[in-house]
């Protein structure tokens, strides 16, 4: 759950611009601490592009080989390592910074940006994701389910976070997994709140969450809602998206 909190962070932020030193540590998921940490050595300016693409990957693989593990990627960009990015547990992460021959880690760290996790509801908006299961939702592997939320973060992080989401936006899961997302502005909004990339984002983070807290893994309709008003619907599917035929959703 860290993971998809950093990549909704890192998903919030200019693609383009530059990457800091990062500790990405939620309250809500103390276990795990994810480090970004920036080679000094090299003079190839660092993006946050680069670091996206390495904690994505990393994810992917730990989620994909199923070994929930400490691990470290080294992140090359032109054949040089820019960055290096831990998936530790906190006590493993102090150690690190403490023993002898971390010195350049340690100080880098020093200097790094403790990362509050940073979500839309951050804003003065109030985004509601509503998760609908139907009676006819098909079980999907709780892997699969992570890899596709890592797929959207990545996918989408070029895009101005305050653009509007495109009529029929649909994301493919990772080959193998059969899973894609849908994405669509619910009519056509005269007036703000629109169906913007962050509430996308944020819908997508709150998602294998809620999933976890029911103790079931599947296909889901979503409505999203920001500041009451019914602003985009969603679909996480097994198999080939289809046109849905969505509904009105509520607040009561």
């Amino acid at each position: 759950m860290n993971g998809i909190e950093a990549l909704n962070s890192l998903a919030l932020r200019d693609f383009h611009g530059e990457a800091t030193n990062e500790h990405f540590h939620a309250a809500t998921y103390p276990r795990v601490i994810i480090d970004v940490v920036l080679n000094p050595n090299t003079q190839t300016e660092k993006t946050n592009e680069m670091v996206m693409s390495c904690v994505h990957w990393g994810l992917g693989q730990l989620i994909i080989s199923r070994n929930f593990v400490e691990a470290y990627v080294s992140c090359l960009w032109d054949d040089q390592v820019v960055a290096t990015v831990f998936y530790e547990k906190p006590q493993t992460a102090a150690a690190r910074q403490n023993v002898s021959g971390s010195a350049a880690a340690a100080a880098a760290l020093s200097n790094s940006t403790t990362t509050a996790i940073i979500n839309a509801t951050a804003t003065n908006e109030v985004v509601m994701p509503a998760f609908i299961i139907r009676p006819d939702s098909q079980t999907i592997p709780l892997p699969d389910v992570f890899l596709m939320a890592n797929n959207v973060f990545f996918g989408l992080a070029d895009r101005d976070i305050t653009d509007t989401v495109p009529t029929y936006l649909e994301i493919k899961g990772t080959p193998g997994t059969q899973v894609s997302m849908l994405f669509e502005p619910y009519s056509i909004r005269t007036r703000a709140p629109y169906f913007e990339y962050r509430w996308l984002f944020e819908t997508v983070r709150q998602m294998p969450a809620w999933m976890l807290a029911r103790g079931r893994f599947c296909e889901v309709s979503i409505g999203v809602l920001v500041d009451r008003m019914h602003v985009g619907n969603g679909l996480l599917d097994k198999g080939q998206v289809g046109r849905p035929n969505f509904g009105e959703w509520s607040v009561v």
